[in-house]
């Protein structure tokens, strides 16, 4: 809760074992966390986003096996995912955006088995995406990896991903085409896939992109295309071109 708070967030707040909640979001907190958070063994939710707080996590964080919802977003917090965080397997909310973090696959949030909303946006994260693994395919409802430096193509497997409402994998380093079986994500309400290096032809039923309208979105990506005979016009994507060989074929054809 924003209220004007700066300075180091005192070591002796470990010794409120029996806090369930804590809320420092927006203040000016700075420094490490410390590692006396781990004392904190009945917290259910934790907020500490828009700080300057900076570091490694601790590894302390991995006894807070109570935790639901941790809110880390938006610090200058810096280093590898501890492994040890696969122990949180109550969290259904875990948003680290906008922060330094790095180390490519992060076999902890593999463990996380309640995981419901994963937030990783803006981190220099890196990894292939065809080595995520996520442990709570059905449960799943936001999966947020745009700008982590992902690399790789798309894994069909995504779409085991039922319960999955928003999927974000853009301004990364992906390749390769745009896996037609996306569209059978059926709650899915926003895919974003611009921002990357995604090749060949878009294959979608008339039917998908008139659900997802500006909310399917492909934009700067140079080397995809649509079929001028498999959609219309009014729901071709946002800066899609139309496939060269086929805008050849139609420039002979009017000659």
């Amino acid at each position: 809760m924003q209220n004007g708070l700066k300075g180091e967030i005192p070591t002796t707040i470990g010794y409120l074992i029996n806090l369930k909640q804590l809320n420092l979001a927006g203040n000016s907190f700075k420094g490490r966390i410390p590692d006396k958070f781990g004392g904190l063994i009945q917290l259910q939710i934790l907020d500490m986003s828009r700080n300057s707080q900076s570091g490694a996590l601790p590894l302390s964080f991995a006894g807070l096996t109570s935790l639901l919802k941790l809110d880390l977003s938006n610090n200058q917090l810096e280093g590898k995912i501890p492994y040890e965080f696969g122990n949180l397997k109550k969290l259904t909310l875990l948003d680290l955006s906008n922060n330094r973090f790095s180390g490519g696959r992060t076999k902890s949030f593999e463990e996380m088995s309640s995981l419901e909303e994963l937030v990783l946006s803006n981190n220099p994260i890196g990894g292939d995406l065809m080595n995520v693994r996520l442990p709570n395919p059905i449960g799943l409802t936001v999966l947020d990896r745009s700008n982590t430096s992902l690399t790789g193509e798309i894994p069909e497997s995504i779409a085991e991903l039922k319960g999955l409402r928003f999927l974000g994998l853009n301004d990364n380093k992906l390749t390769g085409n745009v896996p037609p079986k996306l569209s059978f994500l059926p709650n899915v309400s926003a895919t974003y896939l611009n921002g990357n290096n995604l090749t060949g032809e878009i294959k979608f039923s008339e039917w998908f992109y008139g659900k997802m309208g500006q909310r399917f979105r492909v934009w700067d990506n140079p080397n995809l295309c649509y079929s001028i005979g498999s959609i219309q016009t009014r729901h071709v994507p946002s800066g899609v071109k139309q496939c060269q060989q086929e805008a050849k074929m139609q420039q002979l054809k009017f000659r």
